[in-house]
């Protein structure tokens, strides 16, 4: 019985470790405070954070990443080029996220 508990334990203990080691290394509040800032910089008013969402890596992208979505598009580097989102880093690296018109 005591091994028994002991095994339990053990497991219990290394689930909790694992789960620990699953956590973002950028909080969901860090993502929103830069989200929050790089919004700010723009300058504009009635547009809100529509989304945010944990990125699991992909076959493309090996690194867990933040997704960030507008309420509505952004004015971006040229006219016709839309800034949509961010994708925030584990290092907090924020990647502007553009969407060029349809050809």
């Amino acid at each position: 019985m005591k091994l028994l508990l002991s095994l339990l334990a053990g497991c219990l203990f290394a689930t909790a470790a694992h789960a620990a080691a699953d956590a973002p290394a950028v909080s969901v509040d860090q993502a929103l405070a830069l989200a929050n800032k790089a919004l700010a910089r723009k300058g504009v008013s009635g547009v809100y954070i529509e989304s945010i969402e944990l990125s699991k890596p992909t076959l493309l992208s090996k690194k867990w990443s933040w997704s960030v979505r507008w309420s509505a598009p952004l004015p971006a580097s040229r006219p016709e080029i839309k800034e949509v989102g961010l994708s925030i880093d584990m290092d907090g690296k924020v990647v502007h996220v553009v969407k060029a018109p349809r050809r």
